[in-house]
């Protein structure tokens, strides 16, 4: 690569690859990140960027999601529905891994 030369990084390639996450990389699945054997790269999730270029509203977009899970919690509470499971599942760590948890908001008095 000459000198000066611009070279960007394929984010997207990077967090859809299935040699990273596993199969079927843009499905939704937080068990992919519970096996303490499995370690990945500290560069495989790059959605913000990293080192001194990292996103600049990294932090605030994280702030913002935590300021919304608040809200949430702070005006509704959690109540468990019909459809999810009675017996949880413990894994190693105290870990809770249901196949679904089906939650419904009910407002805070």
């Amino acid at each position: 690569i000459d000198q000066g030369t611009n070279i960007t990084i394929d984010v997207l390639t990077i967090n859809y690859s299935e040699k990273l996450w596993g199969p079927e990389p843009e499905k939704f699945n937080p068990e992919r990140w519970l096996d303490p054997d499995h370690r990945r790269h500290p560069a495989s999730f790059l959605t913000f960027g990293g080192g001194p270029r990292m996103c600049l509203g990294m932090r605030l977009a994280l702030m913002e999601e935590k300021m919304i899970l608040f809200k949430l919690l702070k005006h509704f509470s959690l109540q468990k529905c019909p459809e999810t499971e009675e017996k949880l599942d413990v894994r190693g760590g105290g870990i809770f891994s249901p196949q679904s948890v089906t939650l419904k908001l009910v407002p805070r008095n």
